[in-house]
């Protein structure tokens, strides 16, 4: 730029036969001084997010500080638990701002989610496909740990003891009731208080109900609610059509669908489960061949039963109970509301 300017002056000057301008080269001089001043303050002040970062460090420093000096081996854990209950623009957005942090030194990150509801929010959200949804939790994350699934003492214990909380006078689950709830229910602790919740209110409706009290039967009225709970669009089906559809479920429960039969290729669909060997077909469609069966699962199916795999096994087990506790209508219209 210096030369510039003063490739100018020279020119002027050669013309005239003498020196008589250098403006030239005084504006070019302040020109690059401008340039390098503007160069060193932008070197020396960092960007907005390079200074939330240091400013972000020197809080978490100060609160490790506050009775000894920090090491590198202190850390502040901070949690966000229930990820998966956001929006998934509400969650995209959090993990896009957020990850500019996780790389804090005396910080840990621990995200309390679910991976596959998160990664379909990353997917609609953020405009990924299913594969690059998964990359990008691969790569935010450093490890990912899924919590063990408690055995059955501690569920049978958990059930117990959320049961004796609300019992009544006319409301109070045996041992064998908790036995049977800790057999068929997935083991998530918020869904096992629902389903006790919803059983003392369900109880009171259907014990006033019922005209001879004393044949009130606990484990019919136990497996009736969590085919409510577990599959309501089942259980609407079951109070609109009840022998039609008792069949249809008995079908299922055993795997054989026949897929010619619309009211049984609905209930497979609505109850999939990923225990049961499921083919590809579009439920109502007619039957298909073991060459169709053995086509990849839709996209959208899989999902489905990705996202209820953690509870197929007890649904499975519900599915034969029910199947074998209900053989006739009337074994179970009583318990229906």
């Amino acid at each position: 730029m210096h030369s510039f300017g003063s490739l100018i002056d020279n020119a002027i000057n050669f013309g005239l036969g003498k020196k008589v301008v250098d403006f030239g080269s005084q504006a070019s001089a302040q020109l690059a001084a401008a340039h390098a001043r503007k160069r060193q303050q932008t070197l020396a002040d960092p960007v907005d997010a390079q200074r939330f970062f240091l400013l972000f460090e020197k809080a978490v420093e100060q609160a490790l500080s506050v009775k000894k000096k920090v090491t590198d081996n202190d850390r502040l854990v901070v949690f966000l638990d229930d990820l998966d209950r956001c929006s998934d623009e509400g969650v995209f957005n959090l993990l896009e701002c957020i990850k500019l942090y996780l790389c804090s030194r005396h910080c840990v990150f621990v995200f309390g989610m679910d991976r596959a509801h998160v990664e379909t929010a990353i997917e609609r959200a953020g405009q990924y496909s299913q594969r690059e949804a998964a990359h990008y939790v691969e790569k935010l994350f450093q490890a990912q740990i899924s919590l063990p699934i408690p055995d059955t003492d501690a569920v049978q214990g958990f059930l117990a003891l959320q049961a004796q909380q609300i019992e009544t006078k006319h409301f109070k689950l045996s041992g064998d009731d908790v036995v049977l709830l800790a057999d068929l229910l997935p083991a998530n602790p918020r869904l096992m208080k629902n389903v006790l919740n919803e059983l003392k209110f369900y109880h009171q409706l259907c014990y006033a109900k019922k005209s001879d009290q004393t044949t009130f039967d606990n484990t019919a009225f136990i497996l009736v609610h969590l085919l409510r709970t577990l599959f309501p669009d089942a259980y609407e089906l079951l109070f609109q059509d009840g022998p039609s559809v008792l069949a249809a479920l008995d079908n299922v429960s055993k795997g054989s669908v026949d897929f010619s039969n619309e009211l049984q290729a609905y209930l497979h669909a609505v109850m999939e489960n990923p225990i049961m060997v499921s083919p590809t077909t579009v439920p109502g469609t007619a039957a298909i061949d073991s060459a169709e069966s053995s086509k990849p699962m839709e996209e959208v199916r899989f999902r489905k039963v990705r996202a209820s795999a953690w509870k197929a096994k007890a649904v499975d087990r519900f599915l034969i109970k029910f199947s074998k506790q209900f053989t006739h209508v009337s074994d179970i219209q009583g318990y229906l509301i």
